[in-house]
């Protein structure tokens, strides 16, 4: 007769989950969907994707919450990190550049794309 038991593997690791990084068991770790980096891998070494930082971007129609590269590629003004849409100015239909004011440059964007045909 031969004694056997089940081996339960209480080895710890890292956890990449919802852009974080937590402590977990290989198991505890696949059952919450995160990916194991691996049996005592430490976090900082686990490189886990954190999602980018976004914040208000300001543009002509209005405010969209977006990280800074998307706000700049859309022509907006980021405020920064979790900041409000309550912060951007009120949109002015006029101000092209969005700088705030309608001025001359404001015209000269217009007047560059007049007699433009568009798609």
């Amino acid at each position: 007769m031969s004694d056997s038991c089940d081996i339960v593997s209480n080895t710890f690791g890292a956890c990449c989950l919802n852009g974080t990084c937590i402590t977990a068991t290989e198991s505890d770790c696949t059952a919450a969907g995160g990916t194991y980096a691996g049996d005592d891998v430490a976090c900082g070494d686990a490189g886990c994707a954190t999602p980018p930082v976004t914040g208000a971007c300001c543009v002509p129609s209005g405010c969209e919450s977006l990280n800074n590269d998307d706000c700049t590629a859309m022509g907006g003004n980021w405020l920064g990190e979790d900041s409000s849409c309550d912060d951007c100015p009120a949109s002015c239909s006029g101000d092209t550049n969005n700088d705030g004011v309608i001025d001359i440059e404001d015209l000269l964007n217009m007047l560059s794309s007049f007699g433009s045909v568009c798609p």
